[in-house]
């Protein structure tokens, strides 16, 4: 295994979208697509330099999203509480993250053939990344 690549984006994880159509031309949201550039230069910063990956990739994320401002203080102790069970979908933050950084941290997102991600609430909204090169 490769020395990990890791870093924590500060504010809200934005998921993949569907590409929007306008006509005949298909565009990427310009939310989604300010986001990409904003994980592809906390990851730049994170790589020092590096090459990108060249085998097998493992990406671990965890999305912390803000607590619901309905939410008690009593509710937000209970065990179950932490988890984040509504959208985005799990899938949809890992997506957009993969894609964002093709070329970057490794050269095709097919190279990760290992993944996870967890959603829990916290009192900061963050994303955190973990990469990790699964050969030597």
């Amino acid at each position: 295994m490769s020395e990990p690549i890791e870093f924590t984006v500060p504010g809200t994880a934005v998921p993949w979208a569907r590409a929007g159509v306008h006509g005949k031309v298909h565009f990427t949201p310009a939310k989604q697509r300010s986001y990409a550039g904003v994980l592809k230069l906390y990851c730049q910063r994170a790589m020092a330099g590096r090459a990108a990956i060249e085998g097998p990739v493992e990406l671990s994320v965890v999305a912390k999203y803000a607590w619901p401002k309905s939410w008690s203080a009593k509710r937000r102790r209970e065990p179950a509480a932490q988890w984040k069970t509504s959208r985005p979908d799990r899938s949809n933050i890992e997506k957009l993250i993969e894609d964002a950084l093709n070329k970057l941290a490794w050269r095709d997102d097919a190279q990760v053939v290992s993944g996870h991600c967890w959603k829990m609430y916290a009192d900061e909204p963050s994303p955190t990344v973990r990469i990790v090169g699964l050969t030597a």
